[in-house]
């Protein structure tokens, strides 16, 4: 193999190599979110409020 060959081989290899990694990590935030997404509980939380009683009055 010259060394032409081993350059241009090289360099596609870095670039396939690139591309798989940034549509790996793309396909897992999805998956990620979408498992968020089946997972999380949705509850609704009333805000406390305080009652102020008779005994509360001076």
């Amino acid at each position: 193999m010259s060394m032409n060959q081993f350059i241009i081989t090289t360099l596609l290899a870095m670039l396939l190599g690139g591309i798989l990694c940034l549509a790996g990590s793309f396909i897992l935030s999805k998956l990620k979110t979408y498992y968020l997404q089946l997972t999380f509980k949705h509850q609704v939380l009333e805000p406390y409020i305080f009652k102020k009683n008779e005994k509360d009055k001076p």
